[in-house]
């Protein structure tokens, strides 16, 4: 059951009378058998590539209006009607449109514990900490990894019992400090937690100089102050400048709905100024973290949703994206929330929290992002079709790539394949990759055969994906960028393939999606790109993703972070689209929105196809990759 201090009203009551609907899992890669083969010739180079035809803008549909709810016999909410009352929640913030993907990869603890924090020790590894109804209290775990946690002994902060503001302490945050460890904690005054329980919240906090043993320092947010009646759910960060804010739920005198988030501001982390407005109504149980330059604020949205905010300075915040969590079995669950997160020390980004029917807290990983975009309707090919075509369009390099020993594997959403390579299967350490995308009207076999000889020199693995589905050049023959996204990203982690050793390329067509496919990397925090190589391929201004960064829809640096290196050939036929004029447009671009383009390469005798006739542009690109790899 999801726990939260968000007053019981009839919306939540009907959202919890809801059971989730089962989603089928997606299908494990399982090695494709090769077609008859085809003797394979020698001395034969990369084809050149026609001009290719560019997606056009599609409008993205409104969200709809907040209507009464229909019920079913007995006033819970209809099943059938589930999904739109999330999508009616959803239209408070019609602004927002992209949708993460999180999945279960792990659970920990017992069914009652819920509500973690998870902090760094100073020593190494992660102390979790959470709420045990049987310890009447807090209590804690420690991991090495932020993975697998065992269970530590005691309880880290005992509930204060009858009389006490904090009868029941819950819902802990922690935050390591020079001289120990701070937790911030709610307390309810009123020592029942049932459903029609009249609830007293504050936020307290307790002091521990080695994150086991806390002494309590009393109340941090009282009620009165601004017409506050609850203040619980604290979250605190610490900025820049050595001061602190919190972010917490809050209800209002005479406000009949469900909590806000409120913000308040701290010099020593003790003593609160609270702000005179919340930072998002409807929201409740937040969760904080800072990524880069960015503040992040993750919280649950009225009953069933759940959305991200983004921030620079702490104050101002923009919402960017709803979020929905799934279990292993791939059914989604339902009113996810109670969360923290965390970036590990492999640069994962992992979200701990529970739901409805949860055993436990769930570790969660971001699978993929989606947004609004042109409805999109591929054509209905089989995978072994387009294999079989793939064959037929080239024999030579479709046994080249066999004969090299490279896997050909399903795509996660059965819909292609993907070939995957690597230059010493057996070893233990996985290399660098290099991930690509080829241009329109090729195959992945033909990246494998352009890209072959460098990668083996270099000691770099090839991973291709088979993007169009070589029934046309609409934009429903290929993959969008996000689908491109979701099954390159799964892939590298399947393949354990740390962030930032991975070299994301494309060509022509494909260089014109790449910056979409770097856009949702950045907007997923998995950073599994170190650098992306722009192949004769400019931004197309009319390109929805492309669109919405241009609009600043993602803010003016979604870029940041991120290594560029271009191409483009002085005899392109198509030199403000793919030639140097538009690359030159490009880098502009990318800069523009805070990447750094290490390298423009402008090849005076090179066509569209001159990035890989010519080794030396290849060598100049990959010395650029190796120094990043290198710099980390």
């Amino acid at each position: 059951m999801k726990r939260s201090i968000v007053l019981l009203i009839v919306l939540l009551e009907l959202l919890a009378a809801c059971a989730p609907t089962p989603m089928p899992a997606a299908p494990q890669p399982t090695e494709l058998a090769a077609s008859a083969t085809q003797p394979a010739s020698k001395n034969f180079s990369p084809a050149q590539e026609s001009p290719r035809a560019l997606p056009a803008q599609t409008a993205q549909p409104k969200a709809p209006p907040l209507s009464p709810q229909p019920k079913a016999q007995g006033g819970t909410l209809a099943p059938a009607d589930r999904d739109k009352l999330r999508a009616q929640e959803k239209s408070f913030l019609p602004q927002v449109t992209a949708v993460e993907k999180w999945n279960e990869i792990a659970t920990v603890g017992e069914p009652e514990n819920f509500a973690p924090s998870i902090v760094k020790l100073r020593e190494g590894g992660y102390r979790i900490f959470w709420n045990s109804v049987s310890q009447k209290g807090i209590t804690s775990a420690t991991s090495k990894d932020g993975i697998a946690f065992a269970k530590d002994s005691g309880v880290r902060l005992n509930s204060g019992g009858a009389g006490q503001k904090d009868c029941i302490a819950s819902h802990p945050w922690v935050v390591a400090l020079e001289a120990g460890y701070r937790m911030y904690y709610q307390g309810d005054a009123f020592c029942e937690m049932k459903p029609g329980v009249e609830h007293e919240y504050r936020i307290f906090s307790a002091f521990s100089t080695d994150g086991m043993n806390f002494t309590r320092e009393g109340v941090r947010v009282d009620l009165g102050a601004n017409g506050l009646t609850q203040a619980a759910h604290g979250r605190v960060l610490r900025l820049a400048d050595g001061t602190y804010r919190m972010w917490f739920s809050a209800n209002f005198a005479g406000k009949n709905q469900p909590a806000d988030i409120l913000g308040a501001s701290s010099k020593d982390g003790l003593t609160w100024t609270l702000d005179t407005k919340p930072m998002l109504e409807r929201g409740h149980d937040p969760t904080v973290i800072k990524l880069g330059n960015k503040i992040y604020v993750y919280t649950t949205f009225l009953g069933d949703n759940f959305v991200i905010l983004e921030s620079s300075d702490g104050f101002n915040f923009t919402p960017t994206s709803w979020v929905d969590f799934y279990a292993k079995n791939g059914a989604r669950i339902e009113e996810f929330g109670d969360v923290d997160i965390l970036q590990i020390a492999t640069g994962r980004l992992l979200m701990y929290g529970s739901g409805k029917g949860s055993q436990g807290v769930s570790v969660m990983e971001k699978s993929g992002v989606s947004t609004a975009a042109p409805p999109w309707n591929p054509p209905n090919v089989t995978t072994q079709q387009l294999l079989d075509n793939a064959r037929v369009a080239n024999a030579q390099r479709y046994q080249f790539a066999i004969d090299k020993g490279a896997r050909i594997l399903p795509t996660s959403d059965g819909r292609s394949f993907y070939l995957l390579w690597y230059p010493d299967p057996k070893a233990t350490t996985r290399p660098p990759m290099i991930a690509t995308l080829s241009g329109h009207g090729s195959y992945a076999f033909d990246e494998f055969f352009v890209w072959f000889n460098a990668a083996s020199q270099r000691g770099y693995g090839i991973l291709a994906l088979q993007w169009w589905f070589t029934t046309g050049e609409k934009l429903d023959d290929y993959y969008l960028p996000q689908n491109a996204y979701d099954i390159m990203a799964g892939v590298l982690r399947e393949q354990n393939i740390a962030p930032g050793r991975t070299l994301l390329h494309g060509f022509s067509r494909g260089s014109a999606n790449i910056y979409g496919v770097t856009l949702y990397d950045r907007l997923s925090h998995n950073n599994l790109f170190g650098m992306t190589i722009a192949n004769a391929g400019k931004a197309s201004p009319d390109f929805p993703p492309n669109t919405d960064i241009s609009a600043g829809r993602y803010g003016g640096d979604i870029f940041a972070g991120t290594h560029w290196v271009m191409y483009c050939g002085e005899k392109d036929p198509n030199p403000e689209r793919d030639g140097c004029i538009g690359m030159r447009d490009a880098r502009a671009w990318v800069q523009k929105f805070g990447g750094t383009v290490d390298l423009l390469i402008e090849d005076p005798e090179g066509d569209h196809g001159g990035f890989h006739r010519n080794a030396k542009n290849v060598n100049a690109a990959l010395d650029v990759f190796q120094k990043i790899i290198n710099s980390k």
